[in-house]
């Protein structure tokens, strides 16, 4: 099932009335209709995460793209969970932000609208792009996604 909003996944897992689990493809989906033609084609360069033995963990990232002239873009993302017994999962992704302008022009608006917008939030977050992304769908941009990739391949979130 496809949500148009992370407000609306949260919001639905934390009461329990979420009938289906999210999943890494539904963050695909939201993906896929901001950016429908992009390639998560990145490279992880470095990442450290902390608070992995506490109820709150971020996850700092170096990613580069890979294009004629490769740059470096800094992605962070937070998870939170009520129990430290239990693993850290895609359920508990709270808030992303990326150094990219792809993040800053299309989607800083729609993440700070629903909550999902990692602090500090600048001052241009006010402004949503009407013709990118005219749904204003929250969502993360290429590099985002291939480092939450990144981190469930390396075992560091689940996805269930």
């Amino acid at each position: 099932m496809k949500y148009k909003s992370f407000r609306k996944y949260t919001s639905l897992v934390i009461d329990g009335r979420l009938d289906e689990q999210v999943s890494l493809q539904e963050l695909i989906d939201n993906f896929r209709e901001v950016f429908p033609y992009a390639k998560a084609d990145c490279k992880i360069q470095h990442f450290r995460k902390e608070g992995e033995d506490t109820n709150d963990m971020i996850c700092y990232g170096q990613v580069q793209s890979h294009r004629d002239k490769p740059a470096f873009y800094t992605v962070t993302v937070k998870f939170h969970r009520d129990d430290t017994e239990l693993p850290f999962t895609i359920k508990n992704l709270g808030k992303v932000d990326c150094t990219c302008n792809a993040y800053r022009y299309n989607l800083i608006h729609p993440n700070k609208v629903n909550g999902n917008q990692a602090e500090p939030i600048p001052s241009y977050a006010s402004i949503s792009n009407t013709v990118r992304n005219p749904d204003k769908v929250p969502s993360v941009c290429k590099h985002l996604y291939a480092f939450l990739l990144f981190l469930h391949n390396e075992g560091i979130i689940r996805n269930d």
